[in-house]
C-alpha cells in the first residue's frame, strides 16, 4: 500500500523524536484501516479515514473517551486545539513552539526565543537600547540621547554631574544656592526671604509676622486667633451693661420697648428732638482754632490711646455714633441721637480731649471752649492725652518754642521756652546720638523733632543698623520731622522720596549758602482755607538752608504691611530767588509722605525764624511756624488702609 507523506512545521526536538516514533509505526499492518496513519494532524483530526468502527449491528460508536482532539472514530471529532497547538494521535493538544522574526521574549510555550545583551531590553521580541539615566543630571544616557544639560557656562562632570556655582548677586546674607553664606547680619537682624538683613519687629506682639519672613509667635488652643499681633479667644457674645444692640457675635443683646425706641451704644434711648450740639476746637494754647478735628458723642470713655509708637490704623466709628467733623474755623456741629449725659471726645493727630456734657431734647447745647480746647498734658483719670514728642533742641532750628507757643510750654515775652515748662522731652546734640539709635528709646515716643543742624547723627547714620531702626520707627507708626541742614537724617532713612539741590552724595553737600526767604504758596487746599480764616493769604517762609530738587513716587509698605506705590505730599511752595540760584524756579518746600503706618516730614526752612515782622499774629506766631503746626496734626492722624472709610 502506498505511504502517505506529511510536512511538519518545526517544532522542538522532544516533539520530533515523538513525531518519528508516530510515523515508524504508522505501516506496521497490511489491512486498510491499519494501513492508515494514526500520527500527528494539525488540524485536530488524527490522520485516519472515515471509515466506522463496526459494531456487531453495524452502528459506529464515537470513541472520545480520554481525548481533546483527533478522530472519533466514526467520522467526526473529539475536539480542536487552540490556535498554536497541535493534536496528538493520542488525542491530546501539544503546544507548538514558535520564535520566527523573534530575538528575544516568549516562544509561546512558556520558553525563551533569546536574551537582550547588557543595556538592551526585550522590547515586542527585539531588543532595544535601554536609557539609564539614574543619578545623572546630565550627560549621555548609553542610547544616543541625553540625560539633561547644564546652565551656560557650566560643563558636565564625567559622572552626569553638573557642578553647583555659588551666586550671592544682589544678596547681603543668606545661602549661596551651593550650600555657603553669602553674609551674617547684625546682632539683633535676621536674614529675610529676600536675602537681605531685617531688624524683627515683634515688641507688643505674640503672634504674627515679625515682618522679616518669620512669626513672633504661635497662639495656643485656648486663644486660637492672632488678630493684630494679639492672641485672642473664640468670639464670646459682649452684653455685661447693655439692654440692646449687637452682642459682637452675629446676635444681639436685647430690644427696645416703644417709650425708649432707640438703641444707642448698647442702652435704650428716647429720641432726642431737634438737638444739636455745637463748638469750636482750638489748640493747646486755647486761640488758634483747628480744622479736621474729629468730634463725636460716646456713652462710655473711650479706650485710652498708647503712650508709645503704635499703628494708628484709620476705623470707622461704632455704628450710630453721633459725631462731627470742625471746619476751617474750628468750628463743628454733632446732632445728638438721645438726650441724657454723654462724654464729649475731641480728637485730631493723637490728642484727645474727654469731658461730660448734658443734653437735653428739643434745643441747642453749646459746647464752652474750655471742653474743646485740646489738652497740654496728658491725664489718664480724665481720659485726656497728648501725643509723646522728643526735640533735639540744641540746634539752630528752635522748635521747642514753637512748641511752647502752641500751648505745650510757657514761653517768656521774647518766645522763647521756659525751662522745666514743655510737656515734651528735650534732648541737647551730645546725647541724643546715642540715644535716637536705640529702638527701645524711639519706640517711646510718636513724634521725634530733628530741627536744623549739621552732621549730630552722622557717625550713627554709617551704621546700616541704626537706618534700619529709625525706618522701623517709621513704618511701626512714628512721625519724624526733620528740617533744612538735617536733611541728611532724612536722606539716609528715605533716600527715595526727596532729592535735593546740588546733594552730590556727600554729607553736608545740599546745604546752600546764602540762606533765603522766598515768597510761598500754599498748595494744600485744607492749609489754605485754615490760614484764610486767620488772615493770612501771602507770606514768605523766611530763613531757608536746602532746596528740594523734585520728589518720587517710591515703594513702599502700606498700614497693611504690604509694599505699594507712595507719592510725596506737597503742603507748601516758595519761589527761590534768582538772584542767588539762577535758573531754579518754584520748588517744594514742605514735603511729607507715608511710610508703613508712620510718616516722614521736611521743611527746607527753619520752624521759628528771627523775623523783625511787626504784623505777627497776636499769639506770636509767623505763618510758617501755624502751617507746621496745622502740618504736625495733619500728619499725625490715623494711617489709611485698604478698608479705610
Amino acid at each position: 500500500m502506498k505511504r502517505m507523506k506529511y510536512r511538519l512545521p518545526t517544532i522542538g526536538r522532544q516533539f520530533a523524536v515523538v513525531l518519528v516514533i508516530l510515523f515508524l509505526g504508522a505501516c506496521s499492518s497490511d489491512s486498510e484501516v491499519a494501513d492508515t496513519p494514526t500520527g500527528f494532524s494539525l488540524d485536530g483530526t488524527d490522520g485516519t479515514s472515515s471509515a466506522s468502527a463496526g459494531t456487531d449491528s453495524g452502528t459506529c460508536v464515537p470513541q472520545c473517551d480520554g481525548k481533546e482532539c483527533g478522530d472519533d472514530g466514526c467520522g467526526g471529532i473529539c475536539g480542536t486545539c487552540a490556535d498554536g497547538s497541535g493534536c496528538l494521535d493520542t488525542g491530546q493538544c501539544i503546544c507548538i513552539p514558535t520564535c520566527e522574526d523573534k530575538a528575544c521574549g516568549d516562544d509561546g510555550c512558556g520558553n525563551s526565543c533569546g536574551e537582550c545583551g547588557a543595556g538592551e531590553i526585550c522590547t515586542d521580541n527585539q531588543c532595544e537600547c535601554f536609557p539609564n539615566c539614574q543619578g545623572k543630571d546630565c550627560g549621555d544616557n548609553g542610547c544616543g540621547g541625553t540625560c539633561g544639560s547644564c546652565e551656560p557656562g557650566v560643563t558636565c562632570s564625567e559622572d552626569g554631574q553638573c557642578p553647583c556655582i555659588a551666586s550671592c548677586e544682589g544678596k547681603v546674607c543668606g545661602d549661596d544656592g551651593c550650600g555657603g553664606d553669602c553674609g551674617s547680619c547684625a546682632t539683633g537682624q535676621v536674614c529675610s526671604p529676600e536675602n537681605e538683613c531685617c531688624t524683627a519687629q515683634c515688641n507688643g506682639k505674640e503672634c504674627g509676622s515679625d515682618g522679616c519672613g518669620g512669626l513672633c509667635g504661635v497662639c495656643p488652643d485656648e486663644v486660637p486667633y492672632c488678630v493684630e499681633g494679639i492672641c485672642e479667644p473664640p468670639c464670646q457674645p459682649a452684653c455685661d451693661g447693655k439692654q440692646c444692640g449687637y452682642d459682637g457675635c452675629g446676635g444681639v443683646c436685647g430690644s427696645c420697648d416703644p417709650a425708649t425706641p432707640l438703641c444707642v451704644q448698647g442702652q435704650c434711648k428716647e429720641v432726642c428732638t431737634e438737638c444739636s450740639v455745637t463748638g469750636t476746637v482750638y489748640f493747646p494754647e486755647g486761640s488758634i482754632p483747628v480744622s479736621g478735628a474729629v468730634v463725636y458723642l460716646s456713652l462710655e470713655m473711650p479706650e485710652p490711646l498708647p503712650d508709645f509708637v503704635y499703628c494708628d490704623k484709620c476705623t470707622q466709628l461704632s455704628f450710630g455714633t453721633p459725631f462731627g467733623v470742625s471746619a476751617a474755623d474750628g468750628s463743628f456741629e454733632v446732632i445728638p441721637t438721645a438726650p441724657g449725659t454723654w462724654y464729649l471726645v475731641v480728637e485730631k493727630g493723637a490728642f484727645r480731649r474727654v469731658t461730660t456734657i448734658e443734653i437735653a431734647s428739643g434745643g441747642q447745647t453749646l459746647v464752652p471752649a474750655s471742653q474743646t480746647t485740646l489738652p497740654k498734658v496728658s491725664n489718664a483719670a480724665t481720659g485726656d492725652h497728648i501725643p509723646s514728642i522728643a526735640v533735639v533742641d540744641d540746634s539752630f532750628d528752635n522748635i521747642e518754642n514753637t512748641l511752647g507757643k502752641l500751648g505745650l510750654g510757657t514761653v517768656n515775652s521774647s518766645g522763647y521756652l521756659q525751662a522745666g515748662s514743655e510737656s515734651f522731652d528735650l534732648f541737647d546734640s551730645t546725647s541724643a546720638p546715642s540715644f535716637f539709635s536705640q529702638w527701645s528709646n524711639l519706640m517711646q515716643y510718636n513724634v521725634v523733632f530733628f530741627p536744623c543742624d549739621s552732621d549730630w547723627f552722622a557717625d550713627q547714620l554709617a551704621n546700616p543698623a541704626v537706618v534700619q531702626t529709625v525706618r522701623d520707627y517709621v513704618e511701626a507708626g512714628g512721625k519724624l520731622y526733620v528740617t533744612d541742614w538735617s536733611y541728611d537724617i532724612m536722606k539716609a532713612v528715605f533716600p527715595q522720596p526727596i532729592t535735593w539741590y546740588d546733594d552730590d552724595g556727600t554729607p553736608n553737600s545740599a546745604q546752600v549758602s546764602p540762606s533765603y526767604d522766598a515768597p510761598a504758596t500754599v498748595v494744600d487746599q485744607g492749609l489754605q482755607e485754615w490760614l484764610q480764616v486767620q488772615g493770612i493769604t501771602n507770606f514768605d517762609v523766611e530763613d531757608n538752608w536746602t532746596i528740594i530738587e523734585y520728589t518720587s513716587a517710591f515703594e513702599a509698605p502700606d498700614a497693611d504691611g504690604d509694599l505699594t506705590m507712595m507719592l510725596p505730599k506737597t503742603w507748601v511752595k516758595a519761589a527761590i530767588p534768582s538772584s542767588s540760584f539762577p535758573g531754579v524756579g518754584t520748588r517744594s518746600s514742605t514735603v511729607s509722605f507715608q511710610y508703613g503706618c508712620g510718616r516722614g516730614l521736611f521743611s527746607t526752612y527753619h520752624t521759628e525764624a528771627y523775623s523783625d515782622d511787626d504784623s505777627l499774629l497776636p499769639h506770636g506766631l509767623l505763618p510758617q511756624e501755624l502751617a507746621l503746626a496745622y502740618i504736625v496734626l495733619e500728619v499725625g492722624i490715623c494711617a489709611p488702609t485698604k478698608n479705610s472709610p
